[in-house]
């Protein structure tokens, strides 16, 4: 990723009157499919659409056994001109205006509580020999306190703790840190969270969102049952973590030939 581009991550949670079940299969049938096409025909600028589902959560066991509290993430990647041509709007950049409406009235059968984030991606590791991933892992911190000395905590001692332990993880495809950079500003249609104002929120105690893709579920399994890795999401008392197994869908891959 260049500085040309930019890229957001966002969290969000189902319906709740609907539940995760119903939610799931209406944003796996219906909205997925309507967003994939509109961004391939309307938005030509938009790099990267894709969803992640939480699978399992990383628990006090080392292991992946516990039920996620989390449900669904989307990664995008878009043209920085385009987010420039249109100010601080979200639209201009990630939904084609005629298509706005009809995108937040949708996700009254699917989603809410959306917390979206502009980040700067550090890759911490990229194995050009690996094959195409079957897993994925994503990570959330927090600070518990005070913003600033979680986010030098997260500097100056988990990451360089967390690349040591990736120098030998095996079949380890690819790691990177999301950093936060800011939030984007959410508001109602039904429930909290379910439209993009084009405002940013002034704070946000989210530090981090970082990834991993392994060559399968086993070798991240075995990376995250090492005990430097347990200790960094675990024991930390000033960091705040949450790791999920995720099944990740490209909706939408353009190369810059594309």
């Amino acid at each position: 990723m260049t500085s040309d581009i930019v890229r957001r991550i966002g969290q969000f949670e189902p319906v709740p009157h609907l539940g995760r079940e119903r939610s799931e299969r209406h944003y796996r049938e219906v909205h997925t499919r309507f967003a994939r096409r509109m961004f391939r025909e309307k938005s030509p600028l938009l790099r990267l659409y894709a969803t992640n589902v939480a699978m399992a959560q990383y628990d006090i066991a080392g292991t992946f056994h516990q039920s996620p509290s989390a449900w669904r993430f989307v990664m995008s990647e878009v043209a920085a001109s385009l987010l420039e041509a249109g100010g601080d709007s979200d639209a201009a950049g990630w939904l084609p205006e005629e298509n706005q409406n009809l995108t937040w009235r949708d996700h009254l059968n699917c989603l809410c509580n959306i917390r979206a984030y502009e980040v700067t991606q550090t890759v911490l590791h990229s194995n050009p020999r690996a094959r195409p991933s079957s897993t994925k892992f994503v990570a959330l911190i927090e600070s518990t306190g005070d913003e600033a000395r979680g986010e030098e905590i997260y500097q100056d001692t988990h990451l360089p703790g967390l690349e040591k332990e990736l120098l030998d993880a095996l079949g380890l495809v690819f790691a990177a840190s999301n950093v936060i950079e800011r939030q984007l500003e959410t508001a109602p249609v039904e429930y909290p969270g379910q439209m993009f104002t084009g405002g940013y929120v002034t704070a946000s105690p989210r530090i981090a969102i970082e990834e991993f893709y392994f060559d399968n579920a086993d070798w991240g399994y075995e990376f995250f049952a090492r005990e430097p890795i347990y200790a960094l999401y675990h024991r930390d008392a000033v960091l705040s973590t949450e790791v999920y197994e995720v099944e990740e869908d490209i909706g939408l891959a353009r190369s810059d030939e594309t």
